[in-house]
């Protein structure tokens, strides 16, 4: 009886230990995460801040050349007016090949 008892007893402290090794691991491997992404989430942040606002910049710029270019192309000023999907692939082609003309300032 007494050596069931024992048999016992070992089985039981084995469970005990492993599920203590499960828990351990698991807190270890929470608090490494929780780490990870404390230190990592402020650089992706700050990353992801600095390029909305350069694609920022460079849609303001973007959106201010094409105003200007429709204003000149109203006034006559020989600049393509973007109504129209041929007359833009028209200007890309020419300014690709010949450099554009007097008012071109892609330069």
């Amino acid at each position: 009886m007494r050596a069931l008892i024992d048999l016992v007893d070992s089985f039981t402290g084995i469970v005990r230990f492993i599920i203590v090794a499960i828990i351990l691991v698991g807190l270890s491997l929470a608090l490494m995460l929780t780490a990870g992404v404390s230190y990592v989430a402020p650089k992706v942040a700050n990353g992801a801040t600095e390029r909305a606002a350069q694609i920022g910049e460079l849609a303001i710029e973007e959106a201010r050349n094409a105003q200007r270019d429709r204003d000149l192309a109203k006034d006559g000023w020989g600049y393509d007016s973007g109504n129209s999907r041929q007359d833009r692939s028209a200007n890309s082609r020419n300014r690709d090949s010949d450099g554009g003309g007097w008012g071109d300032d892609s330069q």
